[in-house]
């Protein structure tokens, strides 16, 4: 009575229930976001490899940064304002790096701890001195004077410090060059007189680290010395000049130039080279090299350079090529190359022989489509199995079904079946090691399912958190004779191409479609059945069925012609695709068995499946079908399409085709609702249609009967009728005899099966439900016999309801719920135990979800239960897709709640309890520019969910509070074993308190951060502002001895637990302040032995610290040490 009196708003409801509901919201509910390393990051600009950390960066041209270890391990940061990134620079021996971008701005990365000893990447600095001069063409750091080195397209050559981050009065500029000592220089008298161009490359000698190489785009090389500033050597080229790399020894190096030559000189002598100019691929012109690098293994040259192919003949390919004695492969790429580095275990280890361990074991080659690593310890040199960065746009994405908790044994044989697929590929690890992963690691089996323009579908492995898999590809050309082989490996095909240069093609990036048909548009795979379903765009539906044997099979061809006995149609688009013959046996997977073909060839708009019964229906612009697989027998179709629009034509109209048809229809929707008003009495008025796209506020729900007493009972109701269903109880084919029915012109938008309550309430019955996209609700009555007997006698199907929606909106979802609106599971489900069976006593509910509302029915009698329309919520907010969801209390385990999920057209996300339909969550999570990705994205029954951020990224984002969408992992030296040796100044100089701290977390984009100042007896004062916070100034590395914090005396080191690291002082002399930073305390200390040893660790509740000598000890945490100070909050 108290609901019913609250519904009827009689009675107020409860302000001890609302507070309760609420906290049991935040118990429940939680929006966050990461962008998931699935796929490229989309037009990638930067590449960089730290040997330490052992992490891959990427940069791009929108301003995003992406750090990559082991599987698992990734960080992600986003510069503001969007510029590309054109520079990465790792800090060797700090967790620090450097980029730089294409407004000559330079920015300050480092890892440092977040919750939960999860690693997070922050801007800490920002630099824009360089703004006003010349464009930054290259970066070298210089680690013994924390100092980086970057030439400008002036011909100048700067120093930045990195611990002040800013730039210093030093300066090379190239007038130093040519009256620097150059008498013995081979340099034209008018050559000086322009100067040498731009920076293009400047290298740090191995050996001598006072002494850098500065290459000018002239072919001007200068070998400079930095302690005295002066030119040691120059060499002349004379060729534009594009690449430099050393030999590891430093007595010999190598430059790269634009007409395809590469040039080996001696670094004592500059007159003459040592070798002369060597063109690879001449004599004929070839275009430039724009890297080269150079190693010595076994006294052999070993080299890598990209570019430098004949222009002629074959100026238009992506290669790189590495030679190394008798081996000589160019690897050929499907996209533009970026940049590549090789990895080589000598760089690793620090060591200065010459041939200890100089020999590259790996390739890393960032192009604009796809990351490839090549394995150069193979003799073939294979490429390595990728466990993320994957192309996962290798074809563009055309549809995306996520598939959670598959059985092991099919989880095994997909495992088993993607491996021979792989078998060309290299056997070794992975070989990016660096990080690891924070948390115990997932057991769960997921699978993430894309269907793409060449008819090739992809299985991902989504279980593990920051990382994403190719397990298995499948492709459906085949099957219609067009040869599109999974090219997952193409290194041994070699007999395609011409013996001179010895290409080989690798990667899998091919945007080409055979047949704009092959596209997939519908996904769907029931684990439990292990029974796969494709829909295309040319109306081909494929059932697979996995087979763990090889074997023959034969593949069943049907068809539904859903425009049969339309004499005045005529179809004038593509036609379907043939069915070619199979091979005589097929391998272990999924074979096909059915193929149904749908006429005329549109693209599938909705499919369903039922396993249990073994049905499958599907539909189109033009129409439903219902098909019994088991027998091979089309069981019904229904036409959409009205007597009035029998035009068959397919894609594109003329404007002045389509004008028309707008017209037509907008009067004769004008027309239908002038007689609707007309049967309505005087006495009680009807508003007119709002234009805003506002709905009625009340359904009516009536039967089959007379017009006018209908419409009578309309406008007794308070509200007016929005929806008129016609209805027969004994299942025959019920009419509307309104005029507007008979002008319904409609697409089939969803479709869904369901065992309810649809006659009356003593016996349930087998149904099919449609939605259109004018708002039409059709239900179809299922009659089926019992197992033993379904394989003989046909499924008979009859109309049973039919429901109109006023408002002619599209439906966009249809869920049938039991008694207590929880969504009805299919009877397989149930029969796994993988669901709970429903609740069939009493009455049910049926869930049906347009573009502007969402609404309850209750079953069998069709009334209207609860409501809402999201008009309400926004005016021009429209529904894209439902889906539904568990949601688990984080605090109770015990306590779950399942909700519908609602996503917008403008890419906001909406919880709804059931069967109340009352909101729990808002929140904006796709752009609504971003079309693609609203109607792809993909929800988990957790609460969480997929959608393509990009053309080639997968972001993955969560509602529910127990199941956060986070990366956690951990990145550092303690992750790499590096001793103590190798830590460093981790603090940023008080020249430095223009930068910013910003979080890289995509879910915290508004923080507020603390203003600490000091006042003038010394005492901290804290306050919080809503911005930016200003760093807090330490000590740089220039000085040597920092002056004591106030009130501290002394403190004591202990180290870890497990190995006490060498080299690590035991005593502090000396402390400098300790600042709040964004909630962050860092302190840095000087060792007696004139090490900087730094510590970070977030403090929470943080406000006032003060030392004394009396106070007691804290723990801090960093590079492996544990430093033991005394203090007191």
């Amino acid at each position: 009575m108290d609901a019913l009196l609250r519904r009827l708003k009689l009675r107020k409801r409860d302000s001890r229930d609302d507070s309760a509901r609420k906290s049991l919201q935040e118990d429940l509910y939680k929006y966050s976001s990461n962008r998931y390393s699935a796929g490229l990051p989309s037009r990638p600009s930067a590449l960089a490899h730290d040997t330490y950390l052992d992490l891959l960066a990427i940069g791009t041209k929108s301003g995003a940064l992406s750090l990559y270890g082991q599987p698992g391990v990734c960080l992600q940061g986003q510069h503001e304002g969007g510029h590309a990134v054109l520079h990465i620079i790792f800090i060797t021996h700090q967790e620090k790096l450097i980029t730089v971008c294409s407004d000559n701005s330079l920015h300050l990365w480092l890892i440092s701890k977040g919750e939960n000893k999860s690693s997070v990447l922050e801007e800490k600095s920002l630099n824009t001195d360089f703004s006003r001069l010349k464009a930054i063409s290259s970066c070298c750091p210089l680690i013994q004077d924390n100092v980086l080195l970057l030439g400008t397209e002036g011909g100048s050559v700067h120093f930045f410090s990195i611990s002040s981050f800013s730039v210093t009065d030093k300066i090379i500029s190239q007038d130093l060059i040519p009256d620097g000592g150059l008498d013995d220089a081979t340099v034209e008298e008018d050559e000086c007189k322009t100067g040498p161009g731009a920076v293009e490359c400047i290298c740090q000698h191995p050996v001598e680290r006072n002494r850098v190489l500065i290459g000018f785009s002239l072919g001007i090389i200068c070998l400079w010395n930095i302690d005295d500033n002066v030119p040691v050597m120059i060499y002349n080229s004379m060729q534009t000049l594009e690449h430099l790399s050393f030999i590891r020894s430093g007595e010999e190096f190598v430059s790269s130039h634009a007409d395809g030559s590469y040039i080996l000189w001696n670094t004592a002598d500059g007159s003459v080279p040592k070798e002369p100019a060597t063109t690879p691929y001449g004599p004929f012109p070839c275009n430039s090299i724009r890297k080269i690098i150079w190693k010595s293994v076994n006294e052999e040259p070993f080299l890598i350079f990209s570019g430098g192919m004949p222009r002629a003949s074959y100026g238009d390919r992506y290669t790189i090529t590495a030679m190394h004695g008798e081996s000589h492969v160019v690897f050929d790429f499907t996209s533009k190359v970026v940049d590549f580095v090789a990895l080589c275990r000598a760089d690793e280890q620090g060591g200065s022989d010459v041939y200890d361990g100089a020999t590259p074991y790996a390739l890393i080659v960032l192009a604009e489509e796809e990351l490839l690593a090549i394995d150069l310890t193979s003799a073939s040199w294979p490429l390595f199995r990728q466990p993320y960065l994957v192309s996962l746009h290798c074809s563009v994405v055309t549809s995306i079904s996520y598939v959670s908790d598959v059985p092991e044994l099919l989880w095994n044989r997909i495992v088993e079946v993607g491996n021979v697929q792989f078998a060309q590929h290299s056997s070794q690890q992975w070989p990016i090691k660096g990080g690891k992963v924070v948390g115990q690691k997932s057991v769960a089996r997921d699978l993430l399912l894309t269907g793409h323009e060449d008819g090739s579908i992809n299985f991902w492995d989504v279980s593990l958190d920051g990382a994403i898999r190719l397990l298995h590809k499948l492709n459906t050309a085949n099957l219609f004779g067009i040869d599109a082989s999974n090219h997952l490996d193409r290194s041994e095909d070699l007999e395609d191409y011409e013996e001179w240069p010895p290409f080989r093609k690798v990667g899998i990036y091919d945007p080409f479609s055979d047949d704009p048909r092959l596209a997939i548009r519908k996904i769907h795979l029931c684990v439990l059945s292990e029974t796969f379903i494709v829909a295309g765009t040319a109306g081909q539906i494929i059932l697979f069925q996995y087979e763990r044997e090889e074997r023959e099979q034969d593949v069943q061809i049907a068809t539904i012609n859903v425009v049969a006995g339309r004499e005045n149609f005529s179809w004038r688009g593509h036609g379907p695709l043939e069915v070619k013959n199979l091979p005589s046996k097929l391998a272990t997977g999924f074979h096909p068995v059915c193929v149904v073909q749908m006429l005329p060839p549109v693209p599938c708009t909705a499919l369903a499946f039922q396993p249990e019964w073994q049905l499958l229906s599907i539909g189109t612009a033009y129409g439903m079908g219902l098909f019994d697989y088991a027998r091979c027998k089309v069981v019904y179709s229904k036409c959409t399409l009205s007597s009035s629009g029998e035009s068959g034509e397919s894609g594109t109209t003329s404007r002045r085709k389509s004008l028309q048809r707008i017209m037509r229809q907008s009067i004769r929707r004008l027309r239908g609702q002038t007689v609707d008003m007309q049967w309505l009495p005087p006495a009680e008025p009807v508003p007119e249609k709002k234009t805003d796209g506002n709905l009625p506020t009340q359904a009516d729900v009536t039967e089959q009967g007379d017009a006018r007493k209908s419409a009578l009972r309309c406008s007794e109701r308070k509200d007016h009728s929005e929806s008129t269903l016609t209805s027969d109880a004994s299942g025959s084919l019920p009419f509307d005899t309104s005029s507007r029915s008979q002008s319904v012109t409609s697409a089939v938008c969803c479709l869904h099966f369901a065992q309810v309550f649809l006659l009356n309430t003593q016996a349930s019955s087998s149904s099919l439900w449609m939605g259109t996209s004018h708002g039409g609700i059709f239900v179809f009555q299922l009659t089926l016999s019992s197992s033993d007997r379904r394989i003989h006698e046909p499924v008979q199907c009859a109309i049973a309801k039919e429901i109109r929606l006023r408002h002619g909106a599209p439906v966009i979802s249809i869920q049938a719920l039991d008694r207590s609106g929880l969504p009805i599971p299919g009877p397989l489900e149930v029969q796994h135990e993988r669901a709970k069976a429903p609740d069939m006593t009493g009455s049910h509910f049926v869930l049906i979800c347009s573009q502007q509302q969402l609404k309850v029915f209750t079953l069998p009698h069709l009334k209207p239960y609860n409501k809402f329309k999201f008009s309400t919520h926004g005016p021009n907010l429209r529904v894209a897709q439902l889906a539904f969801a568990s949601f688990r209390s984080k605090t109770d385990e015990s306590y779950v709640e399942t909700d519908a999920i609602s996503l917008s057209s403008e890419g906001e996300m909406m919880v709804f309890t059931l069967p109340q339909l009352r909101p729990q969550l808002s929140r904006d999570v796709i752009s609504k520019e971003n079309s693609s990705a609203i109607s792809g994205c993909v929800f988990t029954p957790n609460g969480m969910g997929y959608f393509l951020c990009s053309p080639s990224e997968v972001a993955r984002f969560s509602l529910s509070a127990r199941f956060p969408s986070l990366v956690c992992c951990s990145v550092g030296f303690s992750e790499v074993g590096v001793t103590g040796s190798f830590a460093a100044d981790n603090s940023v100089s008080e020249e430095a308190a223009g930068g910013r701290v910003v979080s890289a977390s995509r879910n915290a984009k508004e923080t507020s951060r603390d203003d600490t100042r000091t006042a003038g007896d010394g005492q901290v004062e804290s306050r919080d502002v809503a911005g930016t916070n200003n760093l807090s100034s330490n000590r740089s590395r220039e000085s040597r001895r920092p002056s004591p914090a106030p009130g501290f005396n002394e403190m004591s080191v202990a180290s870890q637990e497990t190995e006490r690291p060498t080299g690590l002082f035991s005593r502090i002399d000396a402390a400098v302040g300790l600042p709040r930073e964004a909630g962050a305390v860092t302190a840095s200390v000087l060792a007696s032995d004139a090490r900087i040893f730094s510590g970070r660790q977030i403090l929470h509740g943080y406000r006032t610290l003060a030392l004394t000598p009396h106070s007691e000890p804290r723990l801090w945490e960093d590079c492996g040490v544990l430093a033991l100070f005394f203090c007191r909050i």
